[in-house]
């Protein structure tokens, strides 16, 4: 599978962690809508510059926990509007809720993140591009382009706004996803 990534994402036990733009932006649209239109934005030309070819029929995002807030769903909503696709919010759903999955290594987080996710099967013959914002091992994304490949989706794209500075920087073998930055 191919990824792209906006920019990186610094995580809080480095000493550039405050200061960094991107980063606090991530940080904020946890919490506020306030800037779904520039990570929109941010995702749109990153699918477009690194699958320039690519015309997706769907835009599914990285689901929240049961329970939460979907902080997705204006990004999706953008996104699809500026592509020409469909918003597919409710394409993906967990199959299982995995306890402190950020705490863990990303030898766990790969094993924790199998089978986590479901594809619903209106996927069936769409191009899909797969959106979040960070991506630190792949696990996640990984699980998602697995289950959205299962229900028969013959085309899956992964764009993300950021990938941690420890994170993936070309192909990590064990998620099958090759990293493509923004500046590459």
């Amino acid at each position: 599978m191919r990824a792209a990534v906006a920019g990186l994402y610094v995580p809080s036990r480095e000493i550039a962690h405050a200061g960094h733009e991107l980063t606090q932006t991530i940080l904020r649209s946890k919490t506020s809508r306030e800037h779904d239109p520039l990570l929109a934005r941010l995702l749109a030309a990153v699918a477009a510059r690194h699958f320039p070819k690519f015309k997706p029929d769907l835009v599914v995002s990285i689901p929240p926990k049961p329970g939460e807030e979907d902080r997705f769903r204006n990004i999706r909503r953008a996104l699809a509007a500026a592509t020409g696709a469909a918003d597919a919010g409710w394409a993906l759903e967990h199959t299982r809720v995995v306890p402190d999955y950020r705490r863990m290594s990303a030898a766990e987080r790969l094993a924790a993140a199998d089978w986590r996710y479901l594809a619903a099967a209106s996927v069936r013959a769409n191009a899909v591009l797969l959106i979040d914002d960070i991506v630190t091992t792949g696990a996640q994304a990984s699980d998602a382009i697995r289950a959205l490949v299962a229900a028969c989706a013959p085309d899956v794209r992964f764009a993300c706004v950021a990938r941690t500075i420890e994170g993936p920087r070309e192909t990590h073998a064990a998620t099958r996803i090759t990293i493509r930055s923004a500046g590459k």
